[in-house]
């Protein structure tokens, strides 16, 4: 399956207040895994929003705001040309950012910022398959690292109580006169 999506983790903030400033509202619906527009609550105290074909969950702007007072994590994968990036961000301030693009050749990577201690392993295990095997293993690093950090990967079940985790959200039309 291929994957185009852009998904963001919080951690240190109500659902209610995440689902807020992001302007989304629950829908009641559920469903096993994320397909247009869904959140979960992860095991590991992490909420997610999962957003397919779009990188709005990305940009800077929203990411500075939404992580005041607290963590956040966002990923985006496109699988057709080999592209993955990862940002956290808390308090405000970008800590870390990590992009692979695999149009720019295999062993392309962009770091910047201040990566946590369990960023090292990960990136010397991956540069260690790609080595072995010669394969695009670059690719998964910035998708590993987010994964490491919140507990959830696009390509993974989400370990929960209820069978079908995530709830289909809706965006919320900015009323006149709000941001």
């Amino acid at each position: 399956m291929a994957y185009s999506l852009c998904w963001l983790a919080v951690h240190g903030k109500v659902t209610d207040m995440i689902l807020d400033e992001l302007q989304l509202r629950r829908t009641g619906e559920r469903e096993k895994s994320a397909t247009k527009l869904a959140g979960a609550e992860l095991p590991t105290g992490w909420y997610v929003v999962v957003k397919d074909q779009d990188v709005e969950l990305m940009r800077d702007h929203l990411l500075k705001e939404i992580s005041l007072q607290c963590e956040c994590v966002a990923c985006f994968v496109e699988d057709r040309s080999h592209t993955a990036s990862a940002v956290g961000w808390k308090n405000g301030r970008k800590v870390w950012s990590a992009l692979h693009d695999g149009q720019q050749g295999k062993e392309h990577l962009t770091l910047r910022g201040e990566f946590p201690a369990l960023f090292g392993p990960i990136l010397e295990g991956f540069k260690a398959k790609q080595k072995a095997s010669g394969g695009d293993f670059y690719f998964e690093i910035p998708i590993e690292l987010a994964r490491e950090i919140t507990g959830y990967r696009h390509d993974l079940p989400v370990v929960s109580k209820e069978s079908e985790p995530f709830e289909i959200l809706q965006w919320v039309p900015p009323q006149k006169g709000k941001k």
